[in-house]
Order: structure tokens, then C-alpha cells, then sequence
């Protein structure tokens, strides 16, 4: 069963719950603090009705969570000036700040929005893996270059964190 990555809807993708923070720093215990949740096909697609829903012409794609516009002017004002971008198998608006942060037009067929959701999500994932991975290769290069065990340390307690949600992503494989 394939599993797909949505902003937690316990913590509305904060990571965090500010009225719990007296517990952990209010670190949200159903995502992890990663902001993020793997779900079924099923409740993927009712998240996502729920999205479409929305009074706005605009989807933006955040670094994996979604946003609504009405207009462009509002969605620039935030965020700066965007520029034509391909992005896995979708043309879409990306910001000249993150290649993360894109925005398209929503379009009347749901079946498109839905299909161009899930494209960038797969995509975000993917390149969020390769980061991941490029990190744990660097870190454990210092690990190897350094003789101070107490940065030893500190280095191999930061690759532990960095697999945890590799591994976290890997579930979620689209």
C-alpha cells in the first residue's frame, strides 16, 4: 500500500502544539515534530477535496505544505518574484529564493490539481531524500577527518537524527 506525505493535520503542520508545550516544547507527538504525516491513498484524497474546496485560483507549494491564493499579487508580496520552472513532471512557478516554494493555477478538473499535487510532492520527497542523503555523506566525512571524540560524538548523534527521518520519508513512498 502506497503512502503519501500531508502538513499533520493534528498540528496543522506546525511540529509543534503551543498549548502543550510545557510537554517536550509542545512537540507534536503524532508527526514527530516533522510537521508532516504519511497517510493512505483514501485519506489523501479526501484532504485533498478538502483543499480543492478552497475560494482561491492559486495552489502554492511551500516546502510541503500547501497554500491558497486569490491572486498572484498576494502570493508575491509573500513570497518574491517567481520564474518558469520545471519541477519533476510539472510546469509551475518557482520562487527565485526556494526552488521549493511554486505556485500554479487551479484549474477546474480536480483529477488535474490532484495529479499535479501529488507530481510535486513526489518530486519534493525526492529531492528532500537526496539532501538528506548528501548531509549523512558530509557529516560522516567530518566524523572521519576529526579526532575530538566529543565532536565525534556530537557528529554521530546528528547522522542518527538525519536517518530517523530519512527513514520517515521512505515510508512515505508515493
Amino acid at each position: 500500500m502506497n503512502k503519501i506525505m500531508i502538513p499533520c493535520r493534528n498540528c496543522k503542520g506546525k511540529g509543534e502544539l503551543s498549548h502543550f508545550k510545557h510537554v517536550e516544547g509542545g512537540r507534536c507527538f503524532k508527526c514527530n515534530g516533522t510537521s508532516q504525516e504519511c497517510v493512505n491513498r483514501e485519506t489523501y484524497e479526501s484532504y485533498q477535496q478538502t483543499l480543492n474546496r478552497a475560494d482561491n485560483g492559486y495552489t502554492l507549494f511551500n516546502n510541503g505544505l500547501i497554500e491558497y491564493y486569490k491572486n498572484k499579487k498576494e502570493i508575491e508580496a509573500k513570497y518574491g518574484i517567481f520564474k518558469c520552472y520545471d519541477y519533476g513532471n510539472c510546469s509551475v512557478l518557482a520562487s527565485y529564493r526556494d526552488d521549493n516554494i511554486l505556485y500554479f493555477d487551479i484549474s477546474n478538473d480536480d483529477q488535474h490539481n490532484k495529479k499535479m499535487l501529488t507530481e510535486i510532492n513526489k518530486e519534493f520527497n525526492l529531492r528532500k531524500r537526496k539532501k538528506l542523503l548528501n548531509e549523512i555523506r558530509t557529516i560522516e566525512k567530518s566524523v572521519k577527518n576529526t579526532k575530538d571524540i566529543e565532536i565525534k560524538s556530537i557528529f554521530k548523534s546528528a547522522i542518527l537524527d538525519l536517518k530517523k527521518e530519512l527513514n520517515f520519508l521512505e515510508t512515505c513512498v508515493q
